[in-house]
């Protein structure tokens, strides 16, 4: 097992990792170069608003960061930091991380019977199982703007609609899901059904104490990283 480790944290793999986080920061700068291009073009939304956009994307990341920190701190000690850093730099879903790298290790990974095949096999495993989330954002988020323009020629509700709806719509069959699958298990938990509630009355209770006054309307960008821990904590204490 030790041995293992050592080739997981070795310096190829760390130059590899970063090879692959690489391919991100530049999707990322071109994917932000097409935003500044087409604000620019269309004067969409304002120099203000894009500040504003800004901190508030940069802030409602930090409830959902903290979550995959946490899971990504034991996933280092099973199978290497530049395995890890590739993995949740690309995908950022440690959950499926874990998952993927049990599966395709038989279940032996964090134990003395982990081998380099296996770590291997655990790799690629985990590797083709996140490709997708790469090659679905390089060929298919460009057209979307066509799609766009398309349903907003044809019905110019159905774009503000679907964009209220649809989040809300996701979230919450993956809630329920996963609320239904601990519950009926045959040793039933409610620790999820406590953290999607805690989760859903910090956010609420936030943003309504941020519009109460201009003064700590400042928590409103915050809302979801409060929700984010709470439910965390909450789920933790209940499970």
């Amino acid at each position: 097992m030790e041995a293992v480790m050592q080739v997981a944290n070795s310096p190829v793999l760390w130059i590899l990792a970063l090879a692959s986080i690489s391919i991100v920061l530049w999707q990322t700068w071109l994917y932000y170069k097409m935003a500044g291009d087409y604000v620019k073009h269309t004067q969409v939304i304002t120099s203000e608003e894009i500040r504003t956009s800004m901190k508030v994307g940069v802030i409602s990341t930090v409830g959902p960061a903290v979550a995959v920190f946490t899971v990504a701190v034991v996933l280092i000690g099973l199978i290497g930091g530049p395995i890890t850093l590739s993995r949740i730099g690309v995908i950022g879903s440690a959950a499926f991380e874990s998952l993927a790298s049990s599966a395709g290790s038989g279940g032996t990974v964090g134990t003395p019977d982990f081998t380099f095949s296996l770590l291997a096999t655990a790799s690629w495993v985990m590797a083709i199982g996140g490709s997708g989330w790469m090659i679905t954002t390089f060929f298919l988020t460009k057209g979307l703007d066509a799609t766009q323009e398309k349903m907003k020629s044809s019905n110019p509700e159905m774009i503000r609609l679907v964009g209220s709806i649809a989040p809300f719509m996701v979230f919450f069959v993956m809630g329920y899901g996963e609320c239904m699958k601990k519950i009926k298990a045959p040793a039933p938990s409610f620790g999820v059904l406590a953290a999607l509630i805690a989760g859903a009355v910090t956010m609420y209770g936030v943003n309504k104490i941020g519009a109460s006054s201009q003064r700590l309307n400042w928590l409103r960008e915050w809302s979801m990283g409060f929700a984010v821990i709470a439910a965390m904590i909450i789920g933790t204490l209940i499970d």
